[in-house]
């Protein structure tokens, strides 16, 4: 399991890499490696890249967000799964989750064969849409995690494509939660320079998912930074917009390896 998490990190990367340089303009090629996480090169230049991913903060005492998001990924996973297992007709699936009734790992298998359960029961006659919401009424199929769902049939679809959509609200990026980030990446700065003299580093504001998604007010895009990097750079990657983050040196022996 451990292989299949990092081989999909991996690809997750690649994928910000390749939204980067769509977005800054740039002809590299990029390259997998380890310490640091790609190698760009153009003709005889080579330059080392880090890659890594500011979140939302968790609120005291609650799961953080990415976490949160994992879990209803994998409920929403395994319902398909068992819904093209069945051999059913192709559908589109929107599930809202009740985010005051958080669940835990245990709760994935049973989430997601009650929500198949649920798009079997709700399921539409040909082009058109039906949805169900929770209420004390339902409550013995319809589990209090879920707020409400909508299953949507129509002909042209090819595959079912199953959703959460969200509604909360996108916060502030702080000037402290990128410098934690390139700091964190500058305790290891030396490793990665051994490899490459040059090395850049791309802080990535996953805006594909709710927990990287971020507004970005002009002060935390003009701050100087503290950092060892040659070049740092923020990436929203949805957009592909590319933000160059101004910095000043930092002292070697604050980023050697310890």
């Amino acid at each position: 399991m451990a292989g299949a998490a990092d081989q999909r990190k991996k690809e997750e990367e690649r994928f910000f890499v390749e939204r980067f340089l769509r977005g800054a303009g740039l002809e590299f090629a990029a390259e997998d490696h380890e310490r640091p996480d790609f190698v760009l090169s153009h003709g005889e230049f080579r330059v080392g890249l880090e890659v890594t991913r500011i979140f939302h903060r968790a609120r005291p005492e609650s799961m953080p967000r990415q976490a949160v998001e994992t879990l209803r990924d994998r409920v929403i996973r395994e319902a398909r799964q068992s819904y093209v297992a069945a051999g059913r007709p192709p559908v589109l699936v929107s599930v809202l989750f009740n985010s005051s009734a958080g669940f835990g790992k245990s709760d994935v298998s049973r989430l997601a064969s009650k929500l198949f359960e649920l798009v079997l029961r709700n399921f539409p006659e040909a082009d058109s849409r039906t949805e169900e919401e929770y209420d004390w009424l339902n409550r013995d199929w319809f589990p209090e995690e879920f707020l409400h769902v909508s299953v949507s049939r129509f002909s042209f679809l090819m595959e079912s494509y199953w959703s959460s959509p969200d509604a909360e609200y996108a916060p502030n990026c702080s000037t402290d939660s990128i410098q934690e980030r390139i700091s964190e990446k500058a305790s290891k700065f030396s490793a990665y320079a051994s490899a490459f003299p040059e090395c850049w580093l791309l802080v990535v504001a996953d805006d594909f998912r709710l927990s990287g998604s971020f507004q970005f007010p002009q002060k935390t895009l003009e701050h100087v930074y503290s950092s060892p990097f040659s070049q740092a750079y923020l990436l929203e990657p949805f957009s592909s917009r590319v933000h160059p983050l101004k910095s000043r040196p930092v002292l070697q022996n604050l980023t050697s390896n310890r």
